[in-house]
């Protein structure tokens, strides 16, 4: 994949992730690969518990955890979990169902 255009962002600090699809080979782990995923938590008493047990017990590092207001949806929350695991290293579809 060729990068049509570099430093077009207003802020230094600003990175924008991109989701690829195809249906060819997959290509082999760059080493920088990451796995991102999103999903509501609800405001209840353990939800966060519950959230991230399946990680801790399927030994997945997250480096990353965001959460942020629901539109329209008051006490919920949409969570971003970002992890260096891929589908190779325990980031599996089957593996992420599981969550």
């Amino acid at each position: 994949m060729s990068i049509l255009a570099r430093g077009v962002e207003d802020d230094p600090n600003n990175y924008t992730r991109f989701l690829v699809l195809h249906d060819g080979p997959i290509p082999k782990p760059t080493g920088r690969d990451k796995t991102s995923i999103i999903f509501s938590i609800r405001h209840v008493p353990g939800a966060l518990y519950r959230a991230l047990e399946p990680f801790a017990l399927r030994d997945i590092n997250l480096t990353r955890m965001e959460s942020r207001p629901s539109r329209g949806r008051p006490w919920e929350y949409t969570s971003t979990w970002t992890s260096r695991d891929t589908w190779r290293t325990g980031m599996s579809p089957r593996r992420l169902k599981s969550l």
